[in-house]
């Protein structure tokens, strides 16, 4: 957490405390008490011979509303809000985690508004080797599927997806190596240099030991199919990585990019390295979180040069760890805390959570799909072949279909963050404001049996005005078409009436398109 407001509604006043995320960031704890006082504390920083540590704390007034002082981050950070690659909006809408290799309802799917697939491929022979150093035709057993593949196979795969119309991003992953089924039990000494791949024990003692993170006993942490996590400040494993990355780009120019998982070991420290800051447990250690920044750094130009996307299964929301990310597809989908701070690392990027099954969309499926509309990410459409994700059904696609052209309409959203964009009358509803290319969408959401609700809007870049009711449409789940509604001008704002079914709606306001001037943000 590295921001907080104050607000005095009454006055219409507030104060932000905004942290830097370009300091060097620990652990770091914001306290709250109900009396109003916070503070933050941080922890496992090394003082003492010599060492300076600066912090960056910024004091931002505004009005009496979190959305100016979180809009002024955004611009003074940018780097850490803005995709690399602007073009990954395009990729914007529902994922998937799928393993299909048949064909799709590629028509039922984008009135779902999905739009990319995580390869839920295990298109490796373990952890860490995710292409191997194999000509095109030559088979490779995958983990897990135990069956053959193909580097061409591979590639085979990211063509049938693109022409499908959905691009697929490859599996990647930085803080695991290794496996259990199918690996022989220790380091074969047969195996020549060119070999050693073929053996996981063999490469990654042989090859990249430097990268294995040990506790303060000096044991391994285990982890998914055997694997055990990985530092990848070593020498030679980021030298492998980035390796990796570079074969990505070269060998499967259809794949959209890399989603890269499991980023919740960033928490873990190499007891057995010195990053020259961390001092954890009255010792010297290494921090993971500097591992990642130092390999991104490197890494994340290797994709973003060849206009290749870095999605991130972040499972630990820090908003200096966001940097080469160019989006976000979070596994915690069912976690309320960890959607919520995902999608406000994602104000100015696509998120995207998972949907883990039927049972993630009970009670309420109506709460379920409005709660996404209102922080403007999406859940997992049910596709074929979905790795621990919800899959087709006649009552679960219905859902889907129902609200699939208002999550389409969310396509390219960034969070309007200046104070009081958008109010509901009465309180009777929820609702939310994002800039989209062709103009803003207001999802208006948990409105409960009320037939309308009044909604307000202060946006400097509403065109027309009186009469201006052909540029506003309403959408409500379930419907095919729109209707129309209008914008009536009040005071500094504009108020709309938006009649509601199932206690939702969605207002689109189009406009010339344009981009969005940065004091909007």
């Amino acid at each position: 957490v590295l921001f907080r407001s104050l607000m005095e509604t009454n006055e219409d006043v507030s104060l932000s405390v905004v942290l830097s995320p370009e300091d060097t960031l620990r652990e770091l704890v914001l306290d709250t008490h109900r009396d109003g006082r916070f503070a933050f504390t941080r922890s496992g920083l090394r003082l003492g011979e010599g060492r300076v540590v600066r912090f960056a704390m910024d004091l931002v007034p505004g009005a009496g509303d979190w959305r100016g002082g979180l809009g002024w981050m955004t611009r003074r950070y940018a780097a850490f809000f803005d995709p690399p690659v602007p073009a990954v909006d395009q990729l914007s809408g529902l994922g998937a985690y799928s393993d299909w290799a048949g064909e799709l309802d590629v028509a039922r799917l984008r009135k779902m508004a999905f739009s990319v697939n995580w390869a839920a491929s295990f298109d490796f022979p373990y952890m860490g080797m995710f292409l191997p150093p194999t000509r095109d035709d030559e088979p490779y057993r995958r983990i897990v599927k135990g069956n053959l593949i193909t580097i061409a196979g591979m590639r085979e795969a990211s063509q049938r997806w693109r022409q499908m119309g959905f691009p697929l991003l490859n599996y990647f992953n930085v803080t695991e190596f290794g496996a259990v089924p199918g690996t022989p039990a220790g380091v074969d000494p047969a195996l020549g240099p060119a070999d050693q791949w073929r053996n996981g024990n063999n490469y990654l003692f042989n090859v990249v030991p430097d990268g294995i993170l040990r506790v303060r006993t000096g044991e391994t942490f285990g982890s998914w199919e055997g694997s055990i996590v990985m530092d990848c400040a070593g020498p030679k494993y980021r030298a492998f990585l980035l390796d990796q990355a570079r074969r990505h780009v070269s060998e499967l120019p259809d794949s959209a990019g890399i989603c890269i998982d499991r980023l919740d070991w960033l928490r873990v420290y190499n007891f057995q390295a010195d990053d020259g800051v961390s001092w954890i447990e009255d010792r010297p250690a290494r921090s993971l979180y500097a591992s990642w920044n130092e390999l991104m750094a490197a890494m994340g130009p290797v994709f973003h040069a060849a206009g290749k996307f870095i999605y991130l299964n972040a499972l630990v929301n820090r908003t200096e760890l966001m940097r080469f990310g160019d989006a976000v597809y979070h596994e915690h989908g069912d976690w309320p805390y960890e959607v919520n701070a995902a999608a406000l690392q994602c104000v100015r990027k696509p998120c995207m959570v998972w949907t883990h099954g039927e049972k993630d969309l009970q009670p309420d499926p109506e709460a379920y799909f409005q709660r996404h509309l209102h922080l403007g990410i999406f859940p997992t459409a049910p596709v074929p072949g979905n790795d621990h994700t919800i899959t087709p059904s006649p009552a679960v696609d219905q859902w889907y279909l129902d609200y699939g052209p208002l999550f389409a309409a969310l396509r390219g959203k960034k969070w309007v963050l200046t104070p009081h964009a958008v109010e509901v009358a009465g309180m009777t509803a929820k609702a939310n404001v994002f800039a989209v290319p062709d103009g803003y969408v207001v999802p208006v959401t948990f409105g409960g049996a009320a037939p309308s609700t009044t909604v307000l809007l202060r946006l400097p870049d509403v065109r027309g005005g009186e009469g201006a009711e052909r540029a506003v449409e309403v959408w409500h789940p379930g419907s095919d078409q729109p209707i129309a509604a209008k914008l009536v001008r009040r005071g500094d704002g504009w108020q709309i009436d938006v009649p509601l079914k199932r206690g939702c709606a969605l207002v689109k306001i189009g406009w010339k398109s344009e981009p969005v001037a940065a004091d909007e943000r």
